[in-house]
């Protein structure tokens, strides 16, 4: 358990569910379990959770000045906004890999 915050506000807790690692996780695992190089994985899937890290530091910092500035609204955009980004991200960077990196399937030729 970590408290981040800016002097004068309350900061930010950052919990188990909350520190990314789920997220990174669930990435590395449809990377690696999805069809592909082994190449690609090599380079794609510490790419992408250095990704999916970067963007949850923005996300605890951006919680932190909310905290800071408008307190009332820090359950909502940690709940529904941030919660909302994190996951599309995620979402996004699979999109990437199954259609512009994996190998497409190759079609079993006509049984005669």
């Amino acid at each position: 358990m970590q408290v981040m915050g800016i002097d004068g506000s309350n900061g930010v807790w950052i919990g188990g569910p909350c520190n990314g690692i789920t997220l990174m996780f669930l990435f590395a695992i449809f990377v690696i379990a999805y069809p592909g190089s082994i190449k690609n994985k090599l380079w794609y899937v510490p790419l992408g959770i250095l990704a999916v890290h970067t963007l949850n530091i923005i996300r605890v910092v951006s919680l932190a000045i909310i905290a800071y500035r408008d307190p009332n609204s820090l359950d909502f955009n940690h709940t529904y906004t941030f919660t909302f980004i994190a996951y599309s991200f995620v979402f996004m960077l699979w999109m990437i890999w199954a259609n512009k990196l994996s190998e497409p399937k190759k079609k079993n030729e006509t049984l005669a």
